[in-house]
């Protein structure tokens, strides 16, 4: 598997004996510092309940299904449950380590492929007592792939913005506060797959663009978050809390530029930053809308499995 090459490559060492914790650090090329391997929670449960090639209904490997299969058991009605003791507590261990390695909130008590589990324990024993000598918790979903997705989904989301928001503005220093040159961008690793993914035909958002869509992104999730909301955000709620986090920061880098005025009324720079925030505003309510359109068409599957799965090749 190519995962496991890399991970070999780097120093790694996941052929341990069973009762010595596997080796799930390498260090860092320049600093040195341990550099730990942590797999993804969610694709390890994916991964751990294709091995099992269940049925759908018991694709969720919950504490729930643990509990049905030995109330199948006691009944002894159903001779194929007699012998499920060691599936069922298979489900249950899975249920238990899926919490403890995708926690969230830290008052939270909880008690992936296999190898997957095993890796992501020893790494969290090693590592979690050095996070905690600089910090009081430690909330293990900060581990997942989510947070890279986030960051990569808003390069492209600020891509998208940047081809709409040119097409709307006549002044060229702006124009070009929007955008980063290819060169600077295969300087900077926070564009480096953007840059492997470029054949010449990709717009390269600048910094100071993905960092109003990132701010614009943040509001949108506290408004989702938000239990107690019983309206949706608007866009002028969003405009304020964009502004609020931005400060007076000269995001686009525009100098001088930033005290000019639209018309004698707004600055360049009020302006671009409504421009990007409000077209990304668009972007993000078409897509609130189509995901709520899928979700309506597979009969909210998802909301009765909760620990879930995949479905539909998704």
């Amino acid at each position: 598997m190519l995962w496991k090459s890399f991970i070999s490559a780097r120093s790694c060492d996941l052929k341990a004996t069973p009762c010595e914790p596997l080796k799930t650090h390498f260090p860092h090329p320049r600093t040195r510092d341990k550099v730990f391997v942590m797999m993804d929670a969610c694709h390890m449960l994916k991964l751990t309940r294709n091995i099992l090639e269940v049925s759908l209904a018991a694709q969720a490997l919950s504490n729930s299904v643990a509990v049905a299969l030995r109330t199948l058991q006691d009944l002894k009605e159903y001779a194929v449950f007699q012998d499920c003791e060691a599936t069922a507590e298979f489900i249950e261990i899975t249920d238990r380590l899926f919490d403890i390695l995708n926690s969230r909130n830290p008052r939270a008590r909880g008690l992936l492929s296999v190898l997957g589990f095993v890796i992501n324990i020893d790494t969290l024993m090693a590592m979690i007592p050095v996070l905690l000598e600089g910090q009081r918790y430690v909330l293990t979903y900060r581990f997942s792939q989510d947070h890279l997705e986030l960051l990569f989904n808003s390069i492209r989301a600020s891509g998208f913005v940047v081809r709409r928001t040119l097409k709307k503005l006549s002044c060229d220093v702006c124009r070009a506060s929007l955008l980063m040159d290819a060169e600077s961008a295969s300087k900077d690793q926070s564009y480096h797959l953007l840059t492997l993914k470029n054949n010449g035909g990709l717009v390269i958002p600048s910094a100071g663009t993905v960092k109003v869509v990132r701010a614009a992104e943040w509001v949108f999730r506290q408004a989702v978050a938000d239990s107690r909301r019983s309206q949706p955000i608007k866009l002028l709620e969003v405009l304020y809390m964009v502004r609020k986090r931005i400060g007076g920061e000269d995001v686009f880098l525009l100098g001088e530029h930033i005290t000019d005025t639209r018309y004698g009324i707004d600055s360049h720079h009020h302006t671009l930053l409504t421009l990007v925030v409000s077209l990304f505003f668009k972007l993000r309510l078409h897509h609130i809308a189509k995901m709520s359109t899928l979700s309506l068409q597979k009969d909210s599957v998802r909301q009765k499995l909760t620990k879930t799965v995949l479905l539909k090749g998704q």
